[in-house]
């Protein structure tokens, strides 16, 4: 995957660390590595965990519960036991711990928590995951799309309008693209 290639290539350039912050370019450096550099803040924005044994996952700074939300944003205020992963939310039983997710949580995400399968030791390693496409696939052009914000475009009417005519593809793009001001 995509974020393979990317650990990979960090291992190879990053001095620093693996921190957005940390992330340096050196004009000896290859453009593959400059480039990444300059799109890695959208991919960390982009990318969610599927929770397995929870020993990676990160409870406040991970998007993990939900696929668009740190839970650090959610609360709008730091979180006093910042070092917790989500492992440390389960109980002896294997459970959720209820208790101490009322100590850290609002109700609602209590209930958006809960719904998630508790982690387990023989679930597996947390995987980091970035969203394909609307079928779930990914692909360079997902990704770029993604990267670009073409997935919360809106399609509107006049769009379905303009490549519903009968005419040949490249009136239709040609209409498109003047709509859209994108004409030279």
């Amino acid at each position: 995957s995509l974020y393979h290639v990317v650990y990979v290539i960090r291992g190879k350039y990053a001095r620093h660390g693996f921190s957005q912050d940390s992330l340096a370019v050196t004009s000896a450096d290859s453009s593959l590595w400059k480039a990444l550099v300059e799109i890695w803040p959208n991919i960390v924005n982009g990318e969610f965990w599927t929770v397995g044994n929870g020993n990676s996952v990160d409870v406040w700074h991970d998007k993990w519960e939900d696929r668009d939300l740190r839970l650090v944003e959610y609360l709008h205020r730091t979180p006093f036991n910042t070092n917790i992963t989500v492992k440390d939310l389960v109980d002896a039983g294997g459970n959720w711990d209820l208790q101490f997710l009322q100590q850290l949580f609002p109700m609602d995400r209590i209930h958006q928590i809960t719904a998630i399968l508790p982690p387990r030791q023989d679930a597996g390693e947390d995987m980091c995951l970035w969203p394909g496409d609307r079928l779930g696939n990914f692909s360079v052009s997902s990704a770029y799309c993604r990267i670009q914000n073409f997935h919360i475009l809106v399609e509107d009417a006049d769009s379905k309008r303009i490549w519903n005519i009968k005419a040949i593809e490249r009136v239709r793009a040609f209409i498109w693209q003047l709509k859209h001001n994108r004409c030279m």
